[in-house]
């Protein structure tokens, strides 16, 4: 009788599976990026041919087998549902290929800005056509609200403040009898950048920690007076609108148009949250589980514009 052979078995499958654990975490991420690969090569060779429904379903698989939304295929869907006529997704994910979470590249923010514009336009003529509603022009200050958002305006402030610190130190221990000069002028000029910088950022992630930024998404959008698709119709927007979200109840949002005292209630699914990334993940998903990849494999392109 042999001793040990159970224990011996054990250890035998506890290795093998360690082995095929470490084959597949060597092989899994070059797997998965050539399949994110393969998919934007066929998205881009259906844009190019025109066939606009291929390509939406090819880069959104590519979305959805990156798992965080990425500048170049929220840029390439972006423009793709732009074709389509589709303004409000459009709107959403050419503003993601801007954010700076997406880690876009000058050249796709640049080109991302300039569709969004076009399809800015189109939203207002349609606006006008359908007698809806669209959220006004931002403000100078709503501007710099957006800018002051970005990780650089904190950064700069912390290290203002830094700055500040070494700089009031080194006045008030080292050369505390020197008065006026260089040391002054950088504690001031530190103190007021740190002020200002560090409180444009403090009020832009307050206002969106009260009301996130969304897109409303869709071509034409009804904003009702309760959470029901059975209330009474509040007022008509058109996909792309920027709204803020104050409320969120059962499956429901209540939505406010920018720049003006309207307001309603809209499905959670109809509203593209700007603040969390995962509601484009989820998006992704959907859309790549909804249809099935097509087409072969061909030289990549990207879309230009809408």
């Amino acid at each position: 009788m042999r001793c040990g052979g159970p224990g011996k078995e054990v250890w035998r499958g506890l290795t093998a599976f360690v082995f095929a654990l470490g084959v597949w975490l060597a092989f899994a991420p070059a797997a998965r990026a050539d399949a994110v690969d393969d998919a934007m090569a066929r998205g881009a060779a259906a844009y190019q041919a025109g066939d606009l429904e291929a390509a939406r379903r090819a880069f959104a698989e590519a979305g959805a087998l990156l798992e965080t939304p990425n500048a170049v295929v929220a840029y390439d869907l972006g423009t793709t549902y732009a074709r389509l006529g589709d303004l409000g997704r459009a709107t959403y994910y050419l503003t993601l290929a801007t954010d700076t979470r997406t880690h876009p590249t000058p050249e796709i923010a640049e080109r991302a800005r300039a569709n969004l514009a076009e399809v800015r336009r189109r939203a207002e003529l349609l606006a006008a056509a359908e007698k809806a509603q669209i959220d006004r022009a931002a403000s100078w200050w709503e501007l710099l609200l957006e800018s002051a958002r970005a990780p650089w305006v904190g950064w700069g402030a912390l290290l203002s403040g830094v700055f500040a610190l070494l700089a009031w130190f080194v006045r008030a221990r080292i050369v505390r009898r020197m008065r006026g000069g260089v040391l002054t002028a950088v504690l001031v000029v530190s103190v007021v950048s740190y002020g200002v910088l560090g409180g444009l950022h403090a009020m832009a992630l307050r206002a969106d920690a009260i009301a996130p930024r969304g897109i409303l998404l869709g071509r034409v959008v009804e904003v009702r007076e309760r959470p029901s698709r059975h209330a009474p119709k509040a007022f008509v927007a058109v996909g792309g609108a920027r709204v803020r979200v104050e409320e969120t109840v059962s499956g429901f949002v209540r939505v406010r148009l920018p720049g003006s005292n309207l307001e309603g209630w809209v499905p959670a699914g109809e509203v593209g949250r700007l603040d969390d990334l995962s509601f484009a993940a989820r998006d992704l998903g959907r859309l790549a589980a909804a249809h099935a990849p097509s087409g072969a494999p061909a030289p990549a392109g990207a879309p230009s514009a809408p």
